[in-house]
């Protein structure tokens, strides 16, 4: 009896946190629910996603990098090339791409319905849905630069919970594209940081049009030091693969070095953290127990909040 009240605390633990929030696309079916057994297995090799299409959730703020939360925290979006997969090593196998990789729906121009399922609702923000671009390589990982990173259709959630199960269905107005494209659709969880990434493959109809491969479109820019806006972007890779390619550079202005992740214990499951304790993960970045999770006992609660891997890690984690 005890195991079951033990069973049933934990359950509304988790669900008090936002962290069984979850939902996917499946009208017209995303990459990852195609994975699924409900869709036949179209697509193949897909990793978790097949198991869980509902659970490919990151961090808010694309098509921004990083952006700061309500509380002062700092939020990391998926990086370029890990935009299918959410940025979960997890959901890493969305990320693969070519232009035979995954099956394609039919599309055309116009207007359409977007159906989003889900398996725990959640206050919802908004919606938004983009296009990859007329000249995209869809050869090449997907970036940011892939993307007219303006949407072409907002649905506002009014921050309401959307229904268990099928939601209404999100007309759009799906602007004119050749060959085979992506959409991007998000769902923003309106009271946590997170926000949920699935892209679905669709095929226009005749061929699209490569740009230049040589051109700089698809990378991540470098962070120029300054404070005018390279807050926003992913330092560059100094190819020294020594795990600190994700470290947030430090302020220039205060002449502050972040610790080095030697001086810190990894993170282990199990143990029961307090609020400030920070630890080093298996990405190589340090992170800072928030204060309210540690008293509750979320940050070494499970794998789901692993900092940096885990699908709910910036639940209980900062990044620091």
């Amino acid at each position: 009896m005890n195991v079951t009240k033990i069973g049933f605390a934990l359950a509304a633990l988790l669900s008090a946190s936002g962290a069984w929030a979850h939902g996917f696309v499946s009208e017209p079916a995303s990459r990852g629910y195609l994975c699924t057994d409900a869709q036949g297995n179209q697509n193949k090799e897909c990793g978790a996603v097949q198991y869980e299409p509902q659970s490919v959730e990151g961090g808010d703020g694309f098509p921004a990098y990083q952006t700061q939360s309500a509380g002062g925290s700092i939020v990391y979006a998926p990086k370029d090339g890990e935009i299918a997969g959410a940025g979960l090593a997890t959901m890493s196998p969305l990320n693969a791409q070519s232009d035979s990789r995954w099956q394609k729906l039919a599309m055309s121009a116009g207007k359409h319905n977007f159906t989003w399922t889900f398996r725990a609702p959640h206050r919802t923000k908004d919606w938004r849905y983009y296009m990859t671009k007329p000249d995209w390589n869809p050869n090449k990982p997907l970036t940011r630069a892939s993307f007219d990173t303006t949407p072409f259709c907002v649905i506002d959630g009014k921050n309401e919970i959307p229904p268990l199960g099928k939601g209404q269905p999100q007309e759009c107005n799906v602007p004119e594209r050749e060959g085979y494209q992506v959409i991007l659709a998000t769902w923003d969880v309106g009271d946590t940081d997170a926000t949920f990434y699935n892209v679905i493959d669709v095929d226009f109809g005749g061929h699209n049009h490569p740009g230049d491969d040589d051109h700089e479109d698809n990378v991540t820019p470098p962070d120029d030091g300054n404070d005018g806006g390279g807050d926003n972007v992913t330092p560059p890779d100094d190819d020294n693969n020594n795990g600190d390619d994700n470290v947030t550079p430090p302020d220039n202005d205060n002449e502050v070095t972040p610790p080095t992740p030697g001086d810190y214990p990894a993170w282990k499951l199990g143990h029961k953290y307090q609020g400030g304790e920070v630890v080093r993960s298996r990405d190589g970045n340090l992170y800072q127990c928030k204060s309210a999770h540690g008293a509750n006992g979320w940050c070494g609660l499970s794998q789901a909040y692993e900092p940096g891997t885990g699908w709910a890690w910036a639940q209980a984690w900062d990044r620091k």
